[in-house]
């Protein structure tokens, strides 16, 4: 496929980086209880069982907000959307502080997920999509996600470094004041959102989203394939989440090496990932081939871990190496897939609907690959 460049679009830098910071901020909070489990259960005195079904529905509220959050992106401007998600996510933070009972908790949750996906998520990919012109698509993907994942990286690090002053004194206090450090930068952003981003041009009647244009995303092709494609690619993400028991618990590291190295997998190859991937989908007209070479690369290669040896400090470099390899064309996949709606040639107005659509199906397996890992 050919792309038809249908409009001039000039490269906003300052959108881009305006981008960068949402998305590096928008899921500190709701996720902070991957570096902060214990810390969350004391803090709140709930259990791993409670925590589990507060995640459960949240997953549930996330994904119903996704599905609906391309209408919202058609049809207002990103710019408040934006806004609203970041303040509301850390006005959420700040509630967080005050110790809400197990039922207050899991309405926060359930806020959050509605605060991080029915008000960001189209907003956010279809102003990617705008921020350059037709020829840059691959690239602006690529590395506006891999920049949030490596400012996301950066945040974390001072977050920990936070913790890390004042947890002699107490973990619960060394938590919230982390918990708090968060909310102020999601309130910062937000401001920074609302100043900094240029005013955009009002919708012509003719472009503007009607409901019966939502029959259309449906019976659009570009819909399913996006939709799937974020899926298969999203479950092998999924699925790398067990590397790291796997590193201590079968390569036996030690937990500060395995540590240091799935930060180095979870924040620095995605942004790798993102420059590299993006690079390859501007370069080649067939993207579609892209995609499917690099999803067949990475596929084999996390496939063909589990001939290596796994005592040896040689095969645990190599392991690593692969792992890298894997991760690098997965998630670059997963980053650069929305480049395809300016090949499909998607018309604006309809953009942020199919984007809603794809990314619902795409995130599916955090219910079903989620279970499978665990089992």
């Amino acid at each position: 496929m050919s792309i038809q460049q249908t409009e001039d679009r000039k490269f906003d830098v300052v959108k881009y980086i305006l981008l960068i910071c949402t998305g590096g901020a928008i899921f500190l909070l709701p996720y902070m209880r991957v570096l902060y489990y214990d810390e969350m259960l004391s803090f709140l005195g709930i259990t791993p069982l409670e925590l589990g079904q507060v995640l459960a529905i949240y997953g549930i509220s996330s994904t119903c907000g996704t599905f609906f959050s391309g209408i919202l992106a058609d049809k207002y401007p990103h710019k408040w959307l934006l806004v609203f998600s970041l303040a509301a996510t850390g006005l959420g933070g700040l509630y967080f502080l005050t110790k809400p009972s197990y039922h207050g908790f899991l309405i926060l949750y359930i806020f959050w997920g509605l605060s991080i996906t029915f008000t960001y998520n189209s907003a956010y990919y279809k102003s990617v999509r705008y921020t350059g012109s037709a020829s840059q698509q691959g690239k602006l993907f690529g590395s506006i996600n891999g920049g949030r994942k490596l400012l996301a990286w950066l945040v974390a690090l001072a977050g920990t470094g936070l913790f890390a002053l004042y947890v002699s004194e107490s973990r619960i206090e060394a938590f919230k004041n982390t918990v708090l450090f968060y909310s102020i930068i999601y309130l910062v952003i937000a401001v920074l959102v609302a100043i900094f981003w240029k005013k955009e041009e009002p919708v012509a009647d003719d472009d503007k989203w009607k409901v019966s244009d939502f029959l259309a995303v449906l019976k659009h092709p570009a819909t399913w394939l996006l939709g799937f494609t974020i899926y298969g690619v999203y479950s092998i993400n999924r699925c790398m989440d067990m590397v790291t028991p796997y590193m201590t618990n079968v390569l036996e590291m030690e937990p500060a090496t395995s540590a240091f190295l799935n930060g180095v997998r979870f924040y620095a190859f995605p942004f790798i990932a993102g420059m590299l991937i993006g690079y390859l989908m501007d370069k080649f007209t067939n993207k579609i081939r892209v995609i499917q070479v690099v999803t067949i690369i990475g596929s084999l290669t996390l496939f063909g871990l589990i001939f290596l040896p796994t005592q040896g400090s040689f095969w645990h470099i190599v392991f690593f190496s692969l792992v890298g390899v894997s991760v690098i064309t997965i998630w670059g996949t997963y980053a650069t897939a929305f480049s395809l709606l300016e090949t499909a040639n998607i018309p604006k107005k309809i953009t942020g609907s199919i984007i809603g659509v794809a990314i619902s199906i795409g995130y599916l397996p955090d219910i079903s690959v989620n279970y499978l890992n665990n089992y």
